[in-house]
């Protein structure tokens, strides 16, 4: 009995040994592609890139009759004018967080972003398909075509408490070499993140697989949190 029971802890310790290794192994090497290739985001770099230009002589509303328009009073978190959303210049109001309690966490960057049609001062209230198709068209520029894939709530690519605002998702897949997805706010029209294809692979052996992303947008979405803590 003793011995059946030593062996069967011996068995049980060299597996677990080799399990754990594993998991080490795979941290180290998904935490070195993280070094060279981060998760996608839209930096403020690419997004300044990618902007429309305005047109200097178009008759908009000054930032106060906009918000005087929509309905907006208060101070503002951010307040940003850019021709993002369906190619149309819109300011961009986004109000300020609110603060965490009574066990709730505190709302995350972008709640509550309005965005107001800078010539009418009208509110958006839905963004369709061919709205987020011509806010994909605005960012991508002239002569690039577009794929309109649907919307999505939470995929590999946008995990990120930062996109909660603006879920749902809108996707749309750029005609480009680089063969960048693109991925539009319902709420504000705007493109909110981007990831080559180029990255997207990357990703899948870098900070996918280093979070243990696989645990997410599935049946072990409420315990991932435990997991990685564990």
């Amino acid at each position: 009995m003793q011995t059946h029971f030593k062996r069967w802890l011996f068995l049980i310790h060299r597996w677990l040994g080799i399990a754990v290794c594993v998991l080490f192994a795979m941290w180290f090497a998904s935490g070195m592609v993280m070094m060279y290739v981060g998760y996608p985001k839209l930096t403020e770099a690419e997004r300044l890139q990618h902007l429309p230009r305005l047109n200097a002589d178009a008759a908009l509303l000054a930032p106060a009759q906009a918000l005087a328009k929509a309905g907006i009073a208060g101070p503002l978190d951010e307040l940003r004018l850019a021709a993002v959303s369906g190619g149309r210049p819109v300011y961009l109001a986004t109000p300020p967080r609110a603060a965490a309690g009574d066990g709730h966490k505190a709302a995350s960057k972008g709640s509550g972003a309005v965005a107001i049609d800078a010539v009418t001062g009208a509110r958006l209230q839905r963004v369709d398909e061919a709205h987020a198709t011509a806010s994909a068209a605005a960012y991508a520029g002239p002569g690039i075509g577009l794929h309109y894939l649907g919307t999505v709530d939470e995929d590999a690519f946008t995990h990120s408490r930062a996109l909660d605002a603006h879920r749902p998702l809108h996707r749309v897949q750029m005609l480009d070499e680089a063969h960048t997805l693109l991925w539009i706010s319902s709420r504000t029209g705007e493109v909110v993140r981007d990831a080559p294809r180029t990255e997207q692979l990357w990703n899948y052996v870098g900070a996918w697989i280093h979070w243990l992303y696989p645990f997410r947008g599935n049946a072990f979405q409420p315990y991932w949190t435990d997991i990685v803590n564990w």
